[in-house]
């Protein structure tokens, strides 16, 4: 998805560039939040998920089905060195992995 120079500047401006909320480590979203957890944002209409958006600004798109997973796990978060593309299974994988 192509994303203009207003919606980049409106989302980098809910972002807690302190990383306060998660003790330093992550690029927590400090605008809406799912009821999952996930930072939210609308574009054209459309709600998105923050951590979705900030793999596209950095990396471009992202393959229909591709989950991107948080190494973190931190739903909040949205630093794109703690995200990782995977598949649905992967992401389970590592659920399980992680005990969460």
């Amino acid at each position: 998805m192509h994303f203009d120079r207003s919606f980049k500047d409106r989302f980098n401006s809910h972002i807690d560039w302190s990383g306060s909320a998660s003790g330093g480590e992550c690029l927590d979203w400090a605008g809406s939040v799912s009821i999952h957890g996930y930072g939210s944002l609308r574009y054209k209409g459309n709600w998105l998920r923050a951590h979705r958006v900030a793999w596209e600004l950095k990396h471009g798109p992202i393959a229909k089905g591709v989950c991107v997973c948080h190494k973190c796990d931190n739903t909040r978060c949205v630093k794109v060195a703690h995200l990782f593309l995977g598949t649905q299974a992967d992401n389970i994988s590592d659920k399980v992995r992680k005990n969460r």
